[in-house]
């Protein structure tokens, strides 16, 4: 029976495995666990078990490592949203692009990596290239279109907005070229995320997230996800299992219900970089402003083209020393230095001592990422009170 009022009983079919509870210990583990809830939830349930009871070989679900119902549901959401038929969730972004790259590269395959991206990808190729005995080449982001048509990678990876100068690639070109050559494009579309771009409708195979940014959208998640073509997410998908680097139940939750206003804080990431980066390109205290949306960035002509807003980051390179933009951010009381972006609150990092941490001084050079450059994850509040907290830190270095 289940209880459906005060007054109303209802009898329902004994669930699977029903027996007469007679012990405490039984009762204490099995009793009130047989209901049946008619009406369907108004939100997605979280499916918090290890397994699944299984009366049939024809079982969509058996072990929460494969798949969970509350993981399948943003799995379809993503999907949806990116354009793909299919879509797998993952522990972490660095745990979704790990097991795509040990699913996608074999002993002898090419890889082209843009290299002025999130440092902790390009380590990772490096790596795995060694190990696994596969040809990694490195790119920059001026280059790639020339290197992939010369050089005809098995797989590329490239940022659609890199992590932290943003530069823009042409992917309509990209897209146009690897898929008359067979090549795997791969885009991590974390900065701009489906509100302001699409890769599907550019030509890329898989689209990668670190959910823990835009997605989950409030700081308190770590995830990633994976979407694609259906075969390559398929595998990609058993290799998961392989490594249990699934998204856990709870998680998946909380990313599903971040999704539900990433339209309305996009717009509004959009809206206060842009107002934010157009008040400080005059600053005399900043040598240089990396923000796409600005005619002075070098990818202004690929971003105003293909990007239908131009996300919430400005990056910007001080006229000091180290020890001047350390003081800079000590300066800040609204933003907080955090090595991480895409929620609600602004947020700054020293991506020489941060992110690009990994690379030597010179590679870090070499990039574009100097000791005096800052990251500045564009919040939520009130443009006024970003822009007075940042010019104020600014006059007192």
């Amino acid at each position: 029976y289940i209880r459906r009022n005060d007054s109303e009983w209802k009898e329902v079919e004994r669930g699977w495995g029903y027996v007469e509870r007679k012990g405490i210990g039984t009762r204490l583990i099995h009793s009130g666990e047989d209901i049946i809830v008619p009406e369907k939830p108004l939100e997605v349930p979280i499916y918090l078990t290890a397994g699944f009871i299984t009366p049939s070989l024809a079982r969509m679900y058996l072990y929460s490592r494969e798949a969970n119902p509350t993981v399948t549901a943003l799995e379809e959401k993503i999907a949806e949203i990116e354009g793909y038929p299919s879509a797998a969730a993952f522990s972490s972004g660095m745990s979704a692009i790990s097991t795509t790259f040990l699913t996608l590269l074999k002993p002898g395959s090419k890889m082209l990596i843009q290299r002025d991206i999130f440092s902790r990808i390009v380590v990772l190729a490096r790596e795995l290239s060694e190990k696994m005995n596969f040809r990694l080449i490195e790119s920059s982001a001026e280059e790639i279109v020339d290197n992939i048509e010369r050089l005809k990678p098995d797989v590329v990876f490239v940022e659609s907005e890199s992590n932290p100068l943003l530069k823009v690639v042409d992917l309509e070109e990209i897209g146009k070229i690897c898929k008359s050559q067979g090549s795997i494009l791969i885009v991590d579309n974390t900065i701009p995320t489906p509100v302001n771009l699409r890769p599907s409708e550019m030509g890329a195979s898989i689209v990668i997230h670190s959910a823990s940014k835009y997605l989950g959208g409030h700081n308190d998640i770590i995830g990633g996800i994976v979407a694609g073509e259906a075969d390559l997410v398929e595998q990609i998908r058993d290799k998961r299992s392989d490594l249990g680097t699934i998204m856990d139940p709870f998680t998946s939750f909380l990313v599903i219900r971040g999704l539900k206003t990433l339209h309305i804080r996009m717009h509004h990431h959009n809206k206060n970089a842009e107002i934010l980066a157009k008040t400080l390109q005059d600053n005399k205290k900043i040598a240089r402003i990396y923000y796409p949306g600005l005619e002075s960035h070098p990818s202004h002509r690929i971003a105003k083209k293909i990007l239908k807003g131009y996300g919430g980051i400005v990056s910007i390179e001080l006229k000091t020393d180290l020890d001047g933009t350390l003081k800079f951010m000590r300066e800040l009381r609204l933003a907080k230095p955090a090595g991480t972006f895409g929620g609600p609150e602004t947020l700054v990092s020293h991506p020489a001592s941060m992110s690009h941490r990994h690379h030597s001084k010179e590679e870090r050079e070499a990039m574009g990422i100097s000791d005096s450059l800052i990251r500045i994850s564009v919040g939520l509040e009130d443009i006024e009170d970003i822009i007075n907290d940042i010019e104020r830190a600014l006059e007192n270095l």
